[in-house]
């Protein structure tokens, strides 16, 4: 059974936290100034944010301190949960923030190898244009390439489809 267990000094706020923000945390069973207090399974208030794709609350999270470098029981950073949840707009903010988009998990799987393998095309894209490294590999030596489940991915990863620059 997982126990709580912080994953570093609670760094204080940047910001206060608004009562949306305080509510939230109270309803999702974090202590009340616990923006980087962990959970069952590693998740912190910034990871379970990501998992629900929530941008908002997102950007008060990370304005009220949390941790960007968090990770959960499996070593999944944010970016991935945001992937895995379809939450494409969270991965724009996440990045920005200073969240590492090479970050490899505990198997070396990167948020890049998994919306490949998990024919992601939309994400492949936008973690390529957001820095994301083609080139790194899972433990087992797989890359992004090896794991394309689709035809689109691959082209992305090959450099066959052009990849548009960011809108400003």
């Amino acid at each position: 059974m997982a126990t709580e267990r912080p994953i570093s000094e609670e760094a204080p706020p940047t910001e206060p936290l608004t009562a949306e923000l305080a509510q939230w945390l109270a309803d999702n069973g974090f202590p009340p100034d616990g923006v980087n207090h962990s959970g069952v399974g590693g998740s912190t208030p910034l990871l379970r944010a990501s998992k629900e794709g929530n941008l908002p609350l997102l950007r008060e999270l990370a304005a009220a301190g949390a941790a960007l470098d968090a990770t959960d029981s499996y070593g999944n950073n944010a970016i991935w949960l945001a992937c895995a949840s379809d939450a494409i707009e969270a991965i724009d903010f996440l990045v920005a923030a200073g969240v590492d988009v090479n970050h490899c998990n505990a198997d070396g799987a990167t948020a890049l190898i998994y919306a490949s393998s998990a024919g992601k095309a939309a994400f492949v894209e936008r973690l390529l244009r957001l820095g994301a490294d083609p080139a790194l590999v899972t433990v087992d030596g797989f890359s992004a390439l090896d794991l394309a489940s689709t035809r689109e991915c691959l082209d992305l990863l090959r450099g066959r489809k052009r990849i548009e620059a960011p809108a400003t």
